[in-house]
């Protein structure tokens, strides 16, 4: 995972808060929802790789639709692997594949 530098194309989803691709990753085309495609303005400068990779590594997503938790979200994290996390509708729709009784509900 890199930053997107001055002059390069990004695609915003056009449906999901804070959703961004760079072109190669928007051509897999394996987000749901439509894309716009935006230049990053000049003068924009990514904070370094190091940087971006702890910005991240902080970050929760649901395993099943990947949406991203904020601070004032309830997610469910498997007990057995707490890696694992999903989101409420997730957990409720997939009820089949998922027992509730092996995830904890805990604040993200």
């Amino acid at each position: 995972m890199r930053g997107l530098k001055e002059g390069e194309p990004r695609f915003e989803c056009l449906e999901c808060d804070d959703f961004v691709q760079c072109k190669k990753c928007a051509d897999l085309k394996d987000h749901p929802h439509k894309m716009k495609k935006f230049i990053v303005p000049q003068g924009c400068a990514p904070p370094p790789d190091n940087e971006i990779k702890k910005i991240v590594e902080n970050l929760k997503f649901c395993a099943e639709c990947n949406y991203k938790f904020t601070d004032f979200d309830f997610m469910y994290q498997m007990k057995k692997n707490p890696d694992f996390i999903l989101c409420e509708p997730c957990l409720k729709s997939n009820e089949k594949l998922y027992k509730e009784s092996n995830f904890e509900k805990v604040n993200s």
